[in-house]
């Protein structure tokens, strides 16, 4: 008997390079970034009960199947997954666009892998550019990565270069959470202010008063103006362009006396239940930061 130096298994590693046999094929992507993917349907199918569907469960599907909602790089790795049975990542945002093709086919065990990969992998100065990307992919799978490191980093997060440019669902995120390490609310409101002139730069709204006073509206609910002291919000909050008149007399009154909630702008946060804060040290001090006891 004549034994093959290839097995089956290396034959059918190198079917991607040979590219012999091919019956379908993919145009991934919109916009510049598109690509055609060629591929075998019944490898597909036996990886994917989607592709098996899509070729073989009496869907009609053309030969050249149109995906606007992936990219290139992501389903091309998912491709060479499905071949080989290997994955070799080159980057978080590679692993993340690999994630989504995995996602949408139904590849558990590639799916694990990208997450095994982001979770080990993925740097701090990375993270905020990361969250803002599940936002907007509705992705929960890391949801527990996202708040742990907005709890333990709060400051680093605004003292960073990258904090001003940040996408609007990663601010609302941040001004969600229960706890921070921050000396003090007012420090929040202060850095999500200067975060907010940024984005109104942005917008070309700097110069609109009362646009600049409304447009912030669905981030004010998540500021505890009530646990700062009088002498914080007659200082700060008192002169900010991001609130109303008819807000700032609002906090004014509430904050002297008791006043129902059905009485007060819906735009404002009124509990009086403090955030947990906790000290941030720090070898020197900034022009944002505040004192807890101001």
């Amino acid at each position: 008997m004549v034994e093959d130096s290839r097995n089956f298994k290396d034959r059918l590693y190198r079917l991607p390079e040979v590219g012999m046999g091919y019956d379908c094929k993919f145009i991934v992507g919109k916009g510049e970034q598109v690509a055609t993917i060629f591929a075998h349907k019944f490898l597909f199918a036996v990886t994917s009960d989607v592709f098996k569907a899509m070729f073989f469960g009496g869907l009609e599907v053309e030969e050249c199947v149109r995906i606007v909602d992936l990219e290139p790089q992501g389903f091309e790795s998912m491709k060479h997954f499905i071949y080989t049975g290997e994955i070799r990542f080159e980057s978080i945002g590679h692993a993340s666009e690999t994630y989504l093709a995995a996602h949408k086919y139904l590849l558990p065990v590639l799916l694990n892998l990208c997450v095994v990969y982001i979770r080990d992998n993925i740097e701090d100065s990375e993270k905020v550019n990361f969250f803002s990307w599940c936002d907007k992919n509705r992705i929960s799978e890391f949801d527990s990565l996202c708040l742990e490191y907005v709890t333990e980093k709060t400051y680093e997060i605004f003292q960073s270069n990258y904090f001003l440019d940040c996408e609007p669902n990663v601010i609302l995120r941040i001004l969600q959470c229960e706890s921070m390490r921050l000396n003090s609310e007012l420090s929040v409101f202060i850095n999500f202010e200067r975060w907010a002139l940024a984005e109104a730069r942005r917008r070309n709204i700097i110069d609109d008063r009362d646009q600049m006073a409304t447009y912030f509206n669905d981030f004010k609910p998540y500021i505890r103006f009530l646990t700062m002291s009088n002498e914080q919000l007659t200082n700060n909050v008192s002169k900010s362009l991001l609130l109303t008149d008819e807000e700032k007399l609002a906090i004014g009154g509430a904050a002297v006396m008791n006043i129902s909630p059905d009485q007060l702008p819906k735009t404002i946060c009124f509990s009086k239940v403090k955030r947990k804060l906790r000290p941030e040290p720090r070898k020197r001090k900034s022009q944002y930061d505040y004192d807890s006891d101001y």
